[in-house]
């Protein structure tokens, strides 16, 4: 996923940097380092594990509507 990718869904889902940080148990400064293509933290495993867990988490929550 690249830092586009991240920032659009983040919008699409209508969430803060801070929410979608908190989510993803990094800080808003990474996040917005990550967005801004300035980090590569979102191409390790434990980043890539923790937005595949809250796109589960979003995914089942539409689905158990």
């Amino acid at each position: 996923m690249t830092p586009d990718e991240i920032t659009k869904r983040r919008e699409d889902l209508g969430l803060t940097v801070d929410e979608l940080a908190f989510a993803l148990n990094v800080t808003e400064a990474e996040l917005m380092a990550i967005e801004a293509g300035e980090s590569r933290q979102h191409l390790t495993p434990q980043f890539l594990e923790a937005f595949e867990a809250f796109e589960e988490r979003v995914f089942g929550t539409y689905v158990g509507a």
